[in-house]
């Protein structure tokens, strides 16, 4: 029978003392490759950090023009004024903004809002990194009408995130209504 000498997987003969001659990893080639390891995931970490940190003035940009959706499309839906009201508050609080609509069937008028107040992620304020281009604070912020125009509001504010110093920019087309955010 024609067999091979040396199989795949095979040990060797025994050596002198009596141990197989099994191949193994040595002590120093197993602290390199955890030392590999712990490099590769220290850097993966400090990737997370930062990709973290950018994400704050994203999600604020994103939440703002979700309530300004909202508010359009629900005044649209009942044929009702509806808006978005803002409040620029001072640290340690956070800035945040609400959906209502004014229920004219009761005397006096009362505001209703619809949810609840959101605040902008932590480190995220109203305005530019010099205070200004404020949303409309004042008591009606954004209106929209029942056609989805706005009643009071032309033009674009500013958010800023104090930790990374960007800024984005929310634009509101008065004629349509629609929120754009660009950073």
């Amino acid at each position: 029978m024609n067999t091979p000498r040396h199989r795949a997987g095979r040990r060797s003969a025994p050596r002198e003392g009596g141990r197989l001659g099994v191949r193994a990893f040595t002590l120093v080639e197993m602290l390199a490759v955890l030392a590999v390891m712990g490099i590769l995931f220290g850097a993966a970490i400090i990737g997370f950090i930062h990709f973290g940190r950018g994400q704050s003035l994203d999600t604020a940009g994103r939440l703002i023009q979700k309530h300004l959706v909202l508010a359009r499309r629900t005044a649209m839906t009942e044929r009702a004024v509806h808006g978005v009201e803002f409040e620029d508050r001072t640290a340690p609080q956070r800035d945040r903004l609400r959906v209502y609509y004014t229920d004219t069937k009761q005397v006096p008028a009362k505001r209703v809002t619809i949810g609840k107040w959101y605040e902008l992620p932590p480190g995220v304020e109203f305005g530019d990194k010099s205070g200004g281009n404020m949303p409309p604070t004042d008591s009606d912020g954004i209106q929209f009408k029942p056609t989805g125009s706005t009643v009071n509001f032309t033009g674009s504010f500013s958010i800023h995130d104090v930790e990374t110093d960007k800024v984005s920019t929310i634009t509101v087309v008065a004629l349509t209504g629609r929120a754009e955010v660009s950073p």
